[in-house]
C-alpha cells in the first residue's frame, strides 16, 4: 500500500486503504443491476454528527434492498470513527 500523506483513507473490503486503491469490479452487482445504498453525515469538531442515527437508517435501507454488508451496525460505527480519525490530518485547524 502506497499512501501519500495528502491522500484520504477509505475502508474497502475490510481494510483501510488509500482512496486511490479503491476499485469496484465492473461485474459488481452495483454496476450490473444498479444495487446500491449509501448514507452520508458530516462532522463537527472532528466527530461524525448523529452517527448512530445515520447507521440505523442505513441498515434499514440495506435490509429493504436485501444487501448484507457482513458487518454489524456497531462495527460500522467503529469503522466510521476510525476513517474520520485516519483522515483528520488532512483538515486545517477548525475545518470539518
Amino acid at each position: 500500500m502506497t499512501q501519500r500523506s495528502n491522500e484520504r483513507i477509505a475502508f474497502f473490503n475490510g481494510k483501510y486503504v488509500p482512496e486511490s486503491e479503491v476499485r469496484v469490479p465492473f461485474r459488481d452487482r452495483s454496476f450490473l443491476y444498479g444495487d446500491g445504498c449509501f448514507d452520508m453525515t458530516r462532522t463537527f469538531n472532528g466527530t461524525p454528527f448523529r452517527v448512530e442515527e445515520h447507521i440505523e437508517r442505513f441498515y434499514r435501507s440495506l435490509a429493504y434492498l436485501r444487501i448484507d454488508t457482513g458487518m454489524k451496525p456497531k462495527e460500522m460505527i467503529e469503522v466510521t470513527h476510525e476513517v474520520v480519525k485516519r483522515n483528520a490530518h488532512l483538515l486545517a485547524k477548525g475545518e470539518d
